[in-house]
């Protein structure tokens, strides 16, 4: 099929919009922010809000300034479920790395509110929309002294 086209590849030269958050508390996110790179840029922490959960909404979040606060994505309501997994890494410590899972049964915030649960600069997770009720999660976060997990 010569004509084909894939939907699922971005065009050549596609740029992905970036938003930097520098307030305590931003307003929900909307469906049509679907695609953006969103970077947390306030020390102090925030809290961000996904949408609805709907398959195919993709959201991507990096930490681009270490939080003395807490930071979390939490989903729009208590049937909106994460699922998947990050990697979390201590530089300080070439052995120690994580991998932690939410267990689907009622992890709805993901809390980066200390260090050992990856507020660090460095890390990138991105919240996938599978159905109605999924968020799918996945990254690597950067974290120091007791790495613990961001679900709750």
């Amino acid at each position: 099929m010569p004509n084909a086209v894939n939907l699922n590849k971005k065009p050549h030269g596609w740029v992905e919009e970036v938003v930097s958050i520098t307030t305590a508390t931003n307003d929900q996110l909307k469906n049509t922010d679907s695609g953006k790179v969103f970077a947390f840029n306030r020390a102090a922490g925030t809290s961000i809000m996904l949408p609805k959960a709907a398959a195919g909404l993709v959201f991507k979040f990096v930490v681009q300034t270490a939080f003395t606060g807490v930071a979390q994505i939490l989903t729009d309501n208590s049937a909106d479920l994460y699922t998947g997994g990050v990697r979390m890494v201590d530089p300080a410590n070439a052995t120690d790395i994580n991998y932690f899972q939410p267990d689907v049964s009622n992890d709805r915030i993901f809390d980066m509110g200390s260090d050992g649960q990856g507020r660090l600069a460095g890390g990138v997770v991105t919240f996938t929309g599978l159905s109605s009720t999924r968020w799918h999660v996945e990254g690597t976060l950067v974290g120091d002294g007791t790495l613990a997990t961001p679900f709750e």
